[in-house]
């Protein structure tokens, strides 16, 4: 008796628990076949979201009432189900905080795709559409759309990202000043060396436009001025990158000293002279002028020229030339002349005419010239002259390296008829082969040493060679 009673207790414990469990299962497939929500909520409440998701579904097929379409559109969302989710939105009320949730998500969803959604009044300054459609402006490369967003997103919630997004902004549209700005708030010292050089690097750039664009108009003082405004940092670094400008608005003006020693073969006399000579710029004309001393047979002049080079028009430029020896025994007493060029890129063409005034005679001296341009730097150029009193010639080809920091390399060969005085320039005096060579080399920025060796053959009846040799020094500033 007393073991059947203790039996029976145990039988009914575990009758009891096979039960429990057995009711557990019962409930979910109970719910599944009633609308009940509790089986869903307390699936969410285990964190069994799919699961919940899964018998929301079920049950939302059978069951179309308000509480299981919030509950079904809800559980999508969360289970990033976005079209399921924006079907079931009109469960929510419009100031539901879930709805704009679920609008929001959408909207970014279609941004991120490409689209272009209408964005409505409730969602305009929501962040993260905000932010999804500066994201989706910068895609499509439409900057200045972007950063509007993005000045807007910072203004509402003054975040990081939104000023990183201004930062960033900023140096693709290449407004760097305003975008280190940006970067120098976020403390980003990376970035701010990079623009620091990017800024001085375009400061350098708009510079050596100026001052390209000044030169090409022949202010070459405004072209002076406009390097002289840059520090001595940046003017270093323009010398860097734009050699070629920095030399030439460091050379507007120039100082030279030298000698020409000329000695001839059969011993008859030497020439022996020393000048001066100068760059000017005035106003937007540049004046070079020379005075030099020469003795020759026994006689002395002093002669003072000037070539004026006035602004070129266009293709065209060109210089007027002039020059007084007061008591000349050898060299014409005045001289004047005038030379024009037209530029074809590559090639030049020049003509030529100067008038020279000696006591026994009048010179008039006519040239045509021809330049190719090999580089900025290598040319060819041949040139005829000829003279209407004597009815002479001259045939002069020339080769030419020259840069613009001084250093220039130079020959020169003429064959002229002449057997009379045709110009004040040897070269062109006696009829006979000419070879001339000259250097020009840099021994700084500023200074620069130089010289010329002349080798002439005479073809008069009386055959000699001449001999020539040249120094100078030249200051630029």
């Amino acid at each position: 008796m007393f073991g059947i009673c203790l039996i029976l207790p145990l039988a009914v414990t575990g009758l009891h628990a096979e039960t429990t469990k057995e009711g557990k299962d019962s409930n979910v497939t109970a719910a599944a076949d009633s609308c009940a929500l509790d089986p869903i909520n307390t699936l969410i409440r285990e964190g069994k979201i799919p699961a919940a998701y899964a018998l929301s579904k079920t049950l939302y097929a059978r069951c179309h009432d308000r509480p299981h379409r919030r509950l079904y559109a809800k559980l999508a969302f969360w289970s990033k189900d976005l079209s399921t989710a924006y079907r079931l939105i009109d469960a929510f009320d419009p100031n539901e905080k879930l709805y704009r949730q679920i609008y929001a998500a959408r909207i970014i969803r279609d941004l991120k795709h490409g689209g272009r959604p209408a964005i409505p009044p409730f969602l305009e300054k929501d962040y993260d559409v905000l932010s999804a459609r500066i994201d989706a402006e910068i895609r499509r490369g439409n900057f200045s759309h972007a950063y509007r967003l993005s000045r807007r997103l910072y203004k509402l919630y003054h975040t990081k990202e939104a000023l990183e997004y201004q930062a960033n902004l900023l140096l693709w549209m290449k407004r760097y000043p305003e975008s280190l700005k940006r970067f120098r708030q976020l403390g980003d010292r990376e970035k701010v060396k990079e623009l620091q050089k990017i800024i001085l690097e375009e400061r350098l750039a708009r510079t050596d436009r100026k001052i390209t664009e000044a030169w090409k108009r022949s202010d070459k003082e405004r072209a002076r001025k406009i390097f002289e405004h840059l520090d001595s940092g940046a003017k270093k670094l323009y010398r860097r990158r734009y050699r070629d400008n920095a030399c030439r608005v460091e050379s507007t003006r120039m100082l030279g000293i030298g000698f020409d020693h000329v000695s001839y073969s059969d011993h008859r006399y030497r020439d022996h002279t020393d000048y001066l000579e100068f760059t000017l710029p005035i106003q937007r004309f540049t004046v070079y002028g020379k005075v030099e001393k020469t003795d020759r047979y026994g006689l002395h002049d002093t002669r003072l020229s000037l070539e004026i080079y006035p602004p070129g028009v266009g293709e065209y430029w060109g210089y007027f030339s002039l020059s007084v020896t007061p008591d000349a025994d050898f060299y014409s007493h005045y001289s004047a002349g005038v030379n024009l060029y037209r530029d074809f890129g590559s090639e030049e063409i020049g003509v030529g005419y100067l008038y020279s005034h000696y006591d026994l005679q009048d010179s008039h001296l006519a040239h045509l010239e021809y330049t190719h341009f090999f580089s900025d730097y290598l040319s060819l150029k041949g040139a005829y002259y000829y003279e209407f009193s004597s009815h002479s010639y001259a045939l002069q080809a020339e080769a030419s390296y020259s840069t613009p920091c001084h250093l220039e390399i130079k020959a020169t060969y003429v064959y002229s008829s002449s057997n009379e005085l045709l110009t004040d320039s040897r070269i062109l005096r006696e009829r006979g082969h000419n070879l001339q060579l000259e250097l020009e080399y840099p021994l700084t920025r500023h200074l620069s040493v130089g010289g010329r060796l002349l080798w002439q053959q005479s073809l008069q009846s009386t055959r000699y060679t001449t001999r020539g040799l040249s120094l100078f020094f030249r200051s630029y500033w």
